[in-house]
C-alpha cells in the first residue's frame, strides 16, 4: 500500500513540473509582425492617388463605419490639424485590425441603385466631402404634383348653356386661387351670345376651355365617319372662337368609350375625361390620360361623401377629377347643384387642403404628369457646402405645351445636421423650408419652379457647419418649450438636443379660433340635407361652419346684402323652451281640489289645465264657487 501511494506521488510531481515549463514562441517575433505591418501601411499610403480615384467613382468610402460608431471622421482630423488632402485609411491598415471585426454599415434600404447617379465632374479635391456625403444621400426625385403638393383636384363643368355657372365659379375661383376646366359642347353653345359671355369669363383666367364634342353623342357605337365631325371640328370650332384657348383636353359624353374612338381623340388632345367611372385617379405606369374617371358633384349626391372621398385622396396622392354641369341658386335637375352647396364646398376646399392640394385645369395636370415621363435629374457635383443637380426633358415633348415649372424633392445626407437650405435654379435664388418626412423622419426639401423647356441646373447650399453638430449622432433630445397655439398661429413642441443644442418642432397643434362672433347662415336646410351656419372668428377672418337640422322652423330662405340666409321663424315652444309639458286634471266633482291645485301652480309658478265635466259639477253650487276661485288666480 505504502509503495502504491509512493508511485502515486511521483505522478503528481511529474505533471506539476510539466505544467511549469514556458511555451515556445512564435517563429515571426511581434516586434517583426509589427515591422510588417508598417510596411503595409506605407504602401497603401504610398498609392493614395489609386485610392482616391477609386473612392471617387464607387461614391463610398471604407472610414463610413469609423466616422458613425464616434471614431475619428474626416472632419475630426481636418480640425485637430492633419492636411485637407488627406486619404482616409485602407481597409488593410492596422486601425481595422487592432479594433477587431467592424461590418461596415449596409446601405440604407430607401435608397436607389447609387450606381446611376454618382458625380461625374468632381475634382480630386474634393472627393473627402463626396465620401462624407455621398453614403448618406436619397437620390432625389419629382414631386408628383406641381409646387410639391400632395395631391391634386379638377373641378369640371360640362356642356356650357348656363353662362352663369362660369361667372359664379370664377368668382369663387378668385376667393380661394383654385382654377377649373369648362367642358363646353358646340350644340350647347352655338350662339353669339353665349360665346361672348364665355370670352369674357375664360378672360378672368380661372377657366379654362376643354371640348365636350359637338353633338354630345354617346361614343360606344358610333360609326367612325362621324368621328371628324363630332371631335375634330368641335375642336376647331372651339379655338376659333375662343381665340385665348388652346383646348387641349376632351370631355367624353357618357361613360364609356371604344378602343377606335380612344386612337382618334390621341391624335388631337392630350388627354379625355370619362362622366363618372371612378372617384380617384391613380398616376403612374397604369395611368391612361385618355381614360380619365371623375366623380359626379350634383344635386342627388351628399355634399359630405364627396368631401370624405377628397380626405381618402388626399391621404394616398390620387387626383380627384369633379364633374359639375350648372350652378344654380336652387337647382332644380339632379345634374345640376345649388350655389350655396357649392360655395361652401369650395370654403371647405380652401380651410381644410389650401397646403396640401393643387387646384388646377385638367390640361395643366395631365402637362406634369407627361413631363414626368419625359425628364431625368442627375446628381452631378458636390462640395462641402453644396450639391448640385442637373435636370434635363428628353426632348420629345412639345416645349410649347409641356412647360409647367416641375419641383425636386430632395433628402438632405443623414450623416450631417443641416440648419438652413437655399438652392440656385439656373442662378435664381430660391429660399428653402427644412421639412422632416413623418414616416421616415428623413429630413428633406422641396425645390420649386425649375423650367424644364429646356436644360436646368439646381445647386443645393446645405448649411450648419459646426464640427460638434456634424459628429453629434445619435442627438439627445429632451422638450426645451411647449408653444400654446393662438387664434393665428399652431402651437408646437420645441425640442432640443442636450449635448449639441440642435432643434426640431413636433406635435403641431391648430390654431385656437373664437368662433363666438357674427353668425350667417349661409344654407337653410331640407328634409334630406342639413343646413350650413358660418361663425366668423372674434379675432381674424377664419370662420367655423356647422350643420344645422332640419326642423319644421328653419324651413324657407331670405337674401340679406345679398347672401343667402335662413328666414328668421319663431322657436317651437315659448320663450324658446326645448320642449313643454301640461298637467289635465279631469271631471271636477271634488271643489277642494281646484284650491289646493291653484295654490301648488302658484308656488311652483306653473300653470295647468282642469277639464270639467258638466255632469259632475252642475248641482252643486260650492264646488262651481271653488272652481271660480281658482280660476280668478290665474294658474288654472
Amino acid at each position: 500500500m505504502k509503495k502504491v501511494l509512493a508511485l502515486l506521488l511521483c505522478f503528481i510531481m511529474l505533471f506539476s513540473l510539466i505544467a511549469c515549463v514556458p511555451s515556445v514562441p512564435p517563429s515571426t517575433s511581434s516586434s517583426e509582425n509589427d515591422q510588417e505591418n508598417e510596411e503595409t501601411n506605407s504602401s497603401t499610403t504610398g498609392s493614395s492617388n489609386i485610392d482616391e480615384e477609386t473612392q471617387g467613382s464607387n461614391g463610398s468610402t471604407p472610414d463610413n463605419d469609423t466616422q458613425n460608431s464616434g471614431g475619428t471622421s474626416q472632419e475630426s482630423t481636418q480640425n485637430s490639424g492633419t492636411s485637407q488632402d488627406s486619404v482616409p485609411s485602407s481597409p488593410t491598415s492596422s486601425s481595422k485590425n487592432d479594433s477587431g471585426s467592424q461590418d461596415k454599415p449596409t446601405t440604407p434600404t430607401y435608397a436607389p441603385d447609387r450606381t446611376k447617379y454618382e458625380a461625374t465632374t468632381l475634382g480630386k479635391d474634393d472627393n473627402k466631402a463626396i465620401l462624407y456625403i455621398n453614403e448618406n444621400i436619397v437620390h432625389p426625385y419629382f414631386t408628383p404634383y406641381y409646387n410639391g403638393y400632395k395631391t391634386a383636384l379638377t373641378m369640371t363643368f360640362d356642356d356650357g348653356y348656363d353662362v352663369n355657372t362660369g361667372t359664379v365659379v370664377s368668382d369663387q375661383f378668385e376667393k380661394y386661387g383654385f382654377r377649373g376646366t369648362a367642358m363646353l359642347g358646340v350644340t350647347f353653345i352655338n350662339d353669339d351670345s353665349i360665346i361672348d359671355a364665355w370670352n369674357d369669363v375664360f378672360a378672368r383666367g380661372y377657366l379654362t376651355a376643354g371640348c365636350h364634342g359637338y353633338d354630345h353623342k354617346e361614343p360606344v357605337g358610333l360609326p367612325s365617319s362621324e368621328y371628324e365631325h363630332e371631335i375634330k371640328d368641335a375642336i376647331e370650332f372651339l379655338r376659333e372662337k375662343f381665340p385665348t384657348q388652346r383646348v387641349l383636353t376632351f370631355a367624353t359624353p357618357y361613360a364609356h368609350i371604344d378602343a377606335p374612338y380612344e386612337e382618334y381623340l390621341d391624335d388631337l388632345v392630350i388627354g379625355n375625361r370619362l362622366e363618372s367611372g371612378g372617384n380617384r385617379v391613380i398616376l403612374g405606369e397604369e395611368f391612361n390620360p385618355y381614360r380619365v374617371q371623375s366623380m359626379r358633384v350634383d344635386k342627388s349626391n351628399d355634399i359630405s361623401v364627396v368631401q370624405s372621398i377628397i380626405d381618402g385622396s388626399v391621404k394616398t396622392g390620387a387626383w380627384t377629377v369633379e364633374l359639375y354641369h350648372c350652378v344654380l341658386e336652387k337647382a332644380s335637375n339632379g345634374t345640376d347643384i345649388d350655389r350655396g352647396v357649392f360655395e361652401y364646398h369650395c370654403s371647405w376646399l380652401y380651410r381644410k387642403y389650401r397646403n396640401d392640394i393643387w387646384f388646377a385645369t385638367f390640361e395643366d395636370v395631365l402637362i406634369y404628369a407627361k413631363q414626368l415621363e419625359h425628364t431625368d435629374v442627375t446628381y452631378t457635383d458636390c462640395d462641402r457646402e453644396s450639391m448640385t443637380f442637373t435636370v434635363t426633358p428628353d426632348g420629345t415633348l412639345d416645349s410649347e405645351i409641356y412647360n409647367i415649372p416641375m419641383s425636386l424633392k430632395i433628402y438632405l445626407p443623414s450623416s450631417k445636421i443641416c440648419d438652413s437650405a437655399y438652392a440656385e435654379v439656373n442662378g435664381a435664388y430660391q429660399p428653402l423650408d427644412i421639412e422632416i418626412e413623418f414616416e421616415t423622419a428623413y429630413r428633406y426639401v422641396i425645390v420649386k419652379e425649375i423650367p424644364v423647356a429646356s436644360e436646368s441646373t439646381v445647386k443645393l447650399y446645405i448649411g450648419g457647419n459646426n464640427t460638434m453638430k456634424n459628429n453629434c449622432i445619435p442627438h439627445k433630445y429632451y422638450v426645451e418649450e411647449v408653444v400654446e397655439p393662438t387664434h393665428d398661429s399652431f402651437g408646437y413642441t420645441l425640442n432640443k438636443c442636450s449635448k449639441c443644442e440642435t432643434e426640431y418642432r413636433s406635435d403641431f397643434t391648430e390654431p385656437t379660433h373664437d368662433f363666438s362672433g357674427e353668425v350667417t347662415e349661409v344654407i337653410a336646410p331640407t328634409q334630406k340635407v342639413p343646413g350650413l351656419s358660418k361663425f366668423k372668428c372674434l379675432y381674424c377672418d377664419e370662420y367655423e361652419v356647422k350643420e344645422v337640422e332640419y326642423t319644421a322652423a328653419t324651413v324657407g330662405t331670405i337674401t340679406y346684402k345679398g347672401e343667402t340666409l335662413i328666414a328668421p321663424a319663431l322657436t317651437p315652444y315659448y320663450h324658446g323652451y326645448d320642449s313643454a309639458i301640461s298637467l289635465t286634471f279631469d271631471d271636477g266633482y271634488d271643489g277642494n281640489s281646484a284650491t289646493n291645485l291653484a295654490d301648488l301652480m302658484e308656488k311652483y309658478n306653473m300653470r295647468a289645465t282642469a277639464m270639467l265635466s258638466a255632469s259632475f259639477i252642475k248641482d252643486k253650487a260650492d264646488t262651481i264657487d271653488k272652481w271660480k276661485n281658482a280660476f280668478a288666480r290665474g294658474r288654472l
